[in-house]
């Protein structure tokens, strides 16, 4: 038996599917990054981080006017 799932998981990351508790693997699909498990369950990154863009785009903001003080 050969398993493909290793060539095209992405990234391991050290989030949990919330669904089987499995590794979450991290790919990029169209520019969005996409968490899947290796039971097939897929999550977005508001999915799996709610707000974590919102908290990302804040810090970014600190940094550019701290470097712009």
């Amino acid at each position: 038996m050969v398993c493909y799932f290793a060539e095209t998981a992405g990234r391991p990351t050290v989030l949990s599917c919330p669904k089987c508790m499995g590794i979450l693997y991290e790919t990029d699909l169209r520019g969005e990054a996409v968490f899947r498990c290796r039971s097939g369950h897929t999550y977005s990154l508001d999915d799996v981080c709610p707000g974590a863009e919102d908290s990302l785009g804040g810090i970014l903001d600190t940094a550019l006017a701290v470097l712009t003080k």
